[in-house]
């Protein structure tokens, strides 16, 4: 595991290993069909388990801050939002904003592969929305406030 910020740098090894891995499958497993009743507990146990080695090396740094994860391995296959955090018991991404980017060797693998069929033409779309009728392009008399307010969902 490590852990980059603007002033530091750290590194932590993480316990288990191989078991790790394998635990780490019985957690996808979890997340990948319904769970019964019957296994809630058990998932459960498992989920915490993994959030636990491969968090609490570096929790009081992690607190409340933007995490970028780099997943490898199997853990490419691990969504970490529903991992717990050991410090607050609450699920990860209650307590940390989440952004995933692809590992190194994803992105070799990505490379190697040819497109699949040749691409076509280019469309770039740019918006910027209205998100509140106190937008200042929303003037009174305006065709654009018309048009906003006449969405059956917005209230004035």
């Amino acid at each position: 595991l490590w852990l980059i910020g603007k002033d530091k740098f750290k590194s932590f090894r993480l316990v288990g290993g191989n078991k790790l891995e394998t635990e780490a499958r019985t957690v996808f497993e979890c997340f990948k069909k319904p769970v019964r009743a019957s296994e809630f507990s058990s998932c459960r146990r498992i989920i915490k388990l993994v959030s636990e080695k491969l968090l609490r090396p570096a929790v009081a740094d992690i607190a409340g801050k933007r995490l970028l994860i780099v997943r490898h391995g199997f853990l490419q296959h691990i969504p970490f939002a529903p991992l717990f955090n050991p410090s607050t018991d609450d699920y990860l991404v209650k307590t940390n904003d989440l952004i995933y980017l692809p590992s190194a060797s994803v992105l070799e693998i990505a490379g190697k592969s040819p497109p699949s069929k040749k691409p076509g033409k280019i469309l770039k779309i740019v918006g910027d929305p209205i998100y509140s009728i106190n937008d200042g392009r929303l003037r009174k008399n305006n065709k654009n406030r018309r048009a906003f307010l006449s969405d059956k969902n917005v209230e004035t």
